[in-house]
């Protein structure tokens, strides 16, 4: 129970602190833990009640979860796995962040397992395994597609930071990445649209319709004058 009510990086008793700021609240250390169970409160009686309950609440919640705490493997191919390690563990956390008290446990890596463990209560593992199976369907499905825009219209595309990109690349969710503008090689022109096949169809038609349109007029030499 100490590890769940400590919370990961202490995530969880940061916030009860946060609930009662009038309240300090001194934790046994995990070596104490093993001996002690022991929780000390400091502060004005009536907030030192206030807190007592709270945590007590707490500490119920805790263990009906404990009680109705499932252990239930799905199976994730180990190219995937990379994927959450990414960014400082950041598609774990934020998983943690938004499904609370569960456990996410990856296989060792020179194991070659596509066996991953979700621990917690049966509702939340419940919504963090469809929450995986939809991640694992949009990795599964995602393809890069290039097509050519002359590099003399990036400006124009690319102007205000991205104005007219960012409101393509929100609505299709894609990725939707320009060569540098200095680039002059052969692939100055190629653009790149990453995300799921259908998403990309659609970014692309969209993105053309953008590009300007250029018209040459062929017009006799002799018309120049008036023209000018």
């Amino acid at each position: 129970l100490y590890p769940l009510l400590i919370g990961k990086g202490g995530s969880n008793i940061q916030r009860l602190r946060e609930q009662m700021p009038d309240v300090r609240i001194d934790m046994p250390s995990p070596d104490e833990a093993k001996d002690s169970s022991s929780i000390r409160l400091n502060g004005k009686k009536q907030d030192v009640d206030k807190a007592r309950k709270l945590l007590e609440e707490h500490i119920a919640q805790l263990n009906i979860s404990i009680e109705n705490s499932i252990e239930q493997y799905i199976t994730i191919d180990s190219k995937w796995h990379g994927r959450f390690f990414q960014n400082k563990r950041k598609l774990l956390n934020d998983l943690q962040k938004k499904y609370g008290d569960m456990l996410i446990k990856l296989p060792e890596r020179n194991t070659n397992s596509d066996q991953v463990l979700l621990r917690g209560p049966k509702e939340t593992i419940e919504r963090v395994q469809k929450r995986l199976e939809e991640l694992i369907d949009t990795w599964q499905n995602t393809i890069t597609k290039e097509i050519s825009i002359p590099h003399r219209h990036y400006g124009y595309l690319l102007a205000q930071g991205g104005l007219y990109i960012q409101p393509l690349q929100k609505q299709y969710n894609v990725q939707i990445k320009f060569p540098p503008r200095q680039d002059s090689s052969k692939d100055a022109d190629l653009v790149r649209i990453t995300g799921r096949s259908d998403d990309v169809e659609k970014a692309i038609v969209a993105l053309e319709k953008m590009i300007p349109v250029e018209v040459t007029l062929d017009i006799p030499y002799e018309a120049h004058g008036p023209l000018g």
